[in-house]
């Protein structure tokens, strides 16, 4: 399981490229949406919600109108588990009258033996965009 799985274990199995971007949020959670990885983006971006988001619960980090579609995401890996799921989250900002656009990709994540042990979470900043495409429709 991937509550078994270590930090080095994980780091291991995920590319480099991910583990280590600036520009993009890579995210582990268990079928119940704890975090079980986070890479330095996203912790650094969110830390100020909570300095370790390890074993903590998704539902923290996402604005609470957007829970449905994150559990909706969930259930879509868990039955096609080979699928990639695209969902747009709003997330938590540091000033509580806003917050910020992250857009997704969820897939399976699976041990070495194929077998589903989480989801992986492949998210960038949108909020820039969402801001601009807000305004314009005004």
């Amino acid at each position: 399981m991937l509550a078994r799985m270590n930090t080095k274990h994980i780091e291991k199995i995920i590319p480099n490229y991910l583990l280590y971007s600036n520009s993009y949020f890579l995210v582990i959670t268990n079928f119940e949406g704890e975090y079980m990885y986070v890479n330095e983006a996203f912790q650094n971006r969110f830390s100020f919600i909570n300095e370790n988001l390890i074993g903590l619960s998704y539902l923290l980090t996402t604005i609470p109108e957007d829970h449905l579609i994150y559990s909706n995401a969930i259930h879509q890996c868990f039955t096609n588990p080979d699928s990639i799921v695209k969902i747009n989250l709003r997330k938590p900002d540091t000033n509580p009258e806003h917050y910020s656009w992250i857009s997704w990709e969820f897939s399976t994540f699976k041990d070495e033996n194929q077998n589903p042990i989480g989801i992986l979470c492949l998210g960038h900043d949108t909020t820039e965009a969402e801001k601009a495409n807000l305004q314009a429709k005004k």
